[in-house]
């Protein structure tokens, strides 16, 4: 994602929302928050906070323009997994349907990646 405009647009429609939804959140015609999606305006700080808490996710991902630039450290899927883990565990931010995740979701879905990652192991 090269712009804010691809990813506001790459949050809303992973999350299944349209344009409508999110400018009713901001309090903001559609015309506006289009004009974010196509980088034509862009949002002040407090939207960006807004629509950071909208998608659970960091402003620093919506502001941070060259993540596509940025080198991976190589990992093994292991580590990645143990930090995803240790952040689903430790935040209570993170929703299901809307709904704030217990911690027994967040096992499930942990143990879910898990699983994965033996499957995929037993393929190699």
């Amino acid at each position: 994602m090269k712009t804010l405009g691809d990813k506001l647009i790459y949050l809303r429609k992973k999350n299944n929302k349209k344009q409508k939804d999110l400018a009713d959140y901001l309090h903001i015609t559609i015309q506006a928050y289009s004009q974010y999606e196509r980088d034509l305006r862009r949002p002040d700080s407090v939207k960006i906070k807004d629509i950071a808490n909208y998608y659970n996710v960091s402003t620093d991902f919506i502001l941070d323009n060259n993540t596509s630039n940025q080198s991976i450290p190589e990992k093994d899927v292991e580590e990645y997994l143990s930090e995803i883990e240790y952040t689903l565990l430790h935040s209570k931010a993170f929703r299901i349907n809307g709904i704030i995740a217990t911690e027994d979701d967040l096992l499930s879905i942990i143990n879910g990646m898990r699983i994965g990652l033996e499957l995929a192991k037993n393929k190699h």
